[in-house]
């Protein structure tokens, strides 16, 4: 018994050995489905070497799906090859965790080593992943040309019945043309569509059916479908009622009886463009909300790093102006009396800068600083249309103004100044998010004075104080330096007196110290010096010709 077993396992290795060299995937196991021996094409198939394979489950290293279902242990080829004694031939799909998807063909037996106990099962397995891939290309390309033929055989047929199902029934509305724009036929779809009756359809030309600006499209579509028989493009079409709908339209040239014609099949594509719209608008204000964000942000930033004023107003107009893309944006300031300048501008063209003018504005009166302190805002989509005061239209057109924006600024309850946006190129809708990002940066511009404000009083206060503390020290010196004239103590009289016109004169930036006597109608100079240092004494005259006599008259 032994030696048969010996006999039929040297066998099984030799036929083994041989089975290396099958182009397919081969893999043995014992009676409990444990992979005994694979080849290198099935290790290649499950990307695992043969000593890591060896001794385990085949089901679980072959993991297989039949129709997109898991194929269970229990039908899965190893063990219909085992318990059920059974060979076969079936096609599974292998399943990777990273990787796509195979089709493996599959074929297994079982076989019988001396006793039952020797059952075991082989199995075969061929990759035939690229050949289904090329049947569905084959089938796919087959239903393609027979789709052509098809479609070569209904445009032969010269019956209305060649159009019972495809033509009457199509959710597409059909026109069936010549090469001139003759409508020959209509389906159901199309009169419903475009709002005419069918006999109305057959007495018009094509181009009767479209807007003046689509005919350039569909001449370039006829051009098209000369050279490709077949063309796809989005058009317009004027229904009965005048109304304009957009639609697909898909054009096939084919020839009948030896005339060319053209089958067009019309789609409404009045939804899908509105989705595309609404989408482009929600992308569109999503953007603008981030740009918007973005910009608060950055000016935030500069107020907080920035103390000069005119450079963070400078900066913002222009932002500003390029975030609006309008023509011109600037700031006007008020003073206490109502009066006010333009401090800041950013313009889009040279041409609208009205930064050097002198603007009066004859309607801005009490009324309206009470509302811009109120938070009133400003809103003309054109100014011809928004049954604005006269005088309000005229001075808006001398500054070419069409639409505008207006935003106050405030510092607390104070009505500081004015954000002007205009668009002077034509009427404008000002936009929701428009005017919260001016409101936002009117908040931000009121921070900025009130610091630049404090600032600047700091400044100042700060300079005062620098100068009382000069001052302060300047007197300081000039009693100590007077003490020390009075306190000398061996000077006689006459020159501490001279050295204190020395001293005056230097301190108070005089020319002359005198001391004088007045005597009936004598002047009389006692002692004196002069900012050189020339010393005076003694010296007489009327007076009436000093001040002194004005003086004494006061």
């Amino acid at each position: 018994m032994n030696t048969d077993i010996t006999t039929l396992i040297t066998q099984l290795q030799t036929t083994l050995g041989k089975m290396e060299a099958v182009t397919g995937a081969m893999v043995w196991t014992d009676k409990f489905g444990n992979i005994q021996w694979c080849n290198s094409l099935f290790e290649s198939l499950v990307h695992r070497r043969q000593l890591m394979l060896l001794g385990t489950a085949l089901h679980e290293v072959l993991p297989l799906a039949y129709q997109g279902s898991p194929v269970s242990i229990d039908v899965h080829p190893v063990t219909l090859a085992i318990h059920e004694h059974q060979g076969g031939v079936n096609d599974y799909e292998l399943r990777h965790e990273n990787g796509p998807e195979q089709i493996l063909a599959i074929s297994w037996a079982s076989i019988t080593l001396g006793t039952e106990d020797g059952i075991s099962a082989v199995l075969s397995i061929r990759d035939i992943t690229e050949k289904r891939h090329a049947e569905k290309e084959l089938e796919n390309h087959r239903d393609h040309l027979e789709q052509l033929v098809s479609k070569r055989t209904e445009a032969l047929r010269e019956s209305q019945n060649l159009y019972a199902n495809l033509f009457q029934n199509s959710n597409d509305g059909i026109i069936l043309h010549d090469l001139t724009g003759n409508i020959l036929e209509v389906n159901q779809k199309a009169t419903s569509l475009l709002g005419y009756s069918e006999g109305e359809l057959l007495s018009f030309n094509l181009p009767d059916l479209h807007p003046i600006e689509a005919l350039p499209d569909c001449k370039q579509a006829l051009q098209h479908l000369a050279e490709k028989t077949f063309c796809r493009f989005e058009t317009n079409f004027r229904r009965k009622d005048g109304q304009i709908f957009p639609a697909e339209v898909s054009a096939n040239l084919f020839e009948l009886d030896g005339q060319k014609l053209i089958q067009g099949m019309i789609r409404d594509i009045s939804e899908r463009k509105q989705s595309e719209f609404q989408q482009t608008q929600v992308t569109l204000a999503l953007k603008q909300q981030l740009e918007k964000e973005q910009l608060i942000a950055t000016i935030t930033q500069r107020i907080r790093q920035s103390l000069d004023l005119d450079d963070i107003l400078i900066t913002t107009v222009e932002q500003v102006r390029q975030f609006l893309q309008t023509d011109r944006v600037l700031i006007y300031r008020f003073q206490p009396d109502w009066s006010g300048e333009i401090v800041v501008e950013s313009v889009a063209n040279p041409r609208y800068s009205i930064r050097d003018q002198v603007i009066h504005d004859p309607c801005f009166g009490k009324r309206y600083k009470l509302l811009y302190q109120s938070g009133y805002i400003g809103n003309v989509e054109n100014i011809q249309t928004a049954g604005l005061k006269p005088c309000y239209v005229e001075m808006m057109q001398q500054l070419n103004v069409v639409s505008n924006l207006n935003v106050p600024i405030l510092q607390g309850e104070d009505l500081w100044g004015i954000i002007f946006v205009h668009h002077c190129q034509g009427a404008r809708k000002w936009q929701e998010n428009e005017i919260d990002l001016l409101q936002q940066l009117t908040v931000q511009f009121g921070l900025a004075v009130q610091q630049s404000e404090l600032y600047h009083r700091a400044q100042c206060e700060l300079s005062k104080r620098k100068q009382i503390e000069a001052e302060l020290i300047a007197s300081e010196a000039a009693m100590r330096c007077l003490y020390e004239v009075i306190a000398r103590p061996k000077s006689t009289f006459a020159e501490s007196v001279q050295e204190l016109f020395k001293f005056g004169c230097q301190q108070f930036n005089l020319d002359v110290g005198l001391l004088s006597k007045i005597e009936g109608d004598r002047y009389t100079i006692v002692s004196g010096q002069l900012a050189d240092g020339l010393h005076l004494e003694g010296i007489s005259c009327d007076l009436s010709q000093t001040y002194c006599h004005e003086t004494l008259k006061a």
